[in-house]
């Protein structure tokens, strides 16, 4: 049958056959054409992505496995999910990849291939926050380290204290008080703001840390770092207030 009358259903069928052979640059080509033919966003062009990722995924082109996924997830479905976890996965992007199963248990709860792959990442993720905590903690607070340095320092702690497994291991560490002690006498501006914003971040939508935050720090400390000169700073603590209220 020639190219220019196959239909991308047609393609996709095609494309099956191949892939159940291990022809992965074949398989390829037919879900690519199929993709091509299908010009709407609908279900089943959902299903040519998230196939030819599965493709990918065999010659473990990860990255081409992730763009297919995200394409499919504009449209649907969760093995799309699933496909791009183990491309990040296998591309050590582990909090991503955690991330991506989460939102699968949380949409199926019941789902036992996901599971397992969820607490496999977990523990990652919670391994690797610990050890990022500890080295960005003795490099922001050292007083005597490059600025530059401290100031990547910070911002690195600032996206750990975002995620769930970094903030709780900030407040294991005393991140919190430490921080605080920072502020009172640290001149670099870029750092006391930063600084500040982590103390928002860890408050974020959690009423424990919320609640600790507010009793460690109190309301006179915010006022006070409200009472400067600088804008950044002034923003800065106006969001942390906001959050702690």
């Amino acid at each position: 049958m020639a190219k220019s009358v196959m239909t991308a259903q047609e393609w996709k069928e095609k494309g099956n056959e191949e892939f159940s052979k291990g022809n992965w640059s074949n398989a390829i080509s037919h879900y690519t054409n199929g993709l091509r033919l299908t010009k709407e966003d609908n279900a089943e062009k959902g299903v040519y992505y998230k196939n030819r990722a599965a493709v990918y995924l065999k010659l473990h082109d990860y990255k081409k496995v992730v763009e297919d996924c995200d394409s499919a997830l504009k449209i649907c479905c969760n093995k799309a999910l699933y496909r791009r976890c183990q491309a990040l996965e296998a591309l050590e992007r582990f909090e991503e990849a955690h991330r991506d199963a989460e939102v699968i248990i949380s949409s199926d709860p019941n789902n036992k291939v996901v599971q397992p792959v969820a607490t496999r990442l977990l523990e990652i993720v919670q391994e690797r926050s610990k050890e990022n905590v500890s080295q960005i903690l003795d490099l922001a607070f050292n007083v005597s380290a490059d600025n530059d340095k401290r100031e990547t320092a910070m911002n690195n702690l600032l996206v750990l204290a975002r995620e769930r497994a970094g903030a709780e291991e900030i407040f294991k560490k005393e991140g919190v008080s430490k921080i605080i002690q920072l502020v009172k006498v640290e001149k670099n501006e870029k750092v006391i703001c930063t600084a500040i914003r982590i103390i928002g971040e860890l408050c974020k939508n959690n009423i424990n840390r919320t609640e600790s935050v507010a009793k460690f720090v109190g309301l006179p400390w915010c006022l006070e770092i409200m009472n400067s000169t600088s804008v950044q700073i002034v923003n800065a603590s106006q969001y942390c207030l906001q959050v702690n209220i």
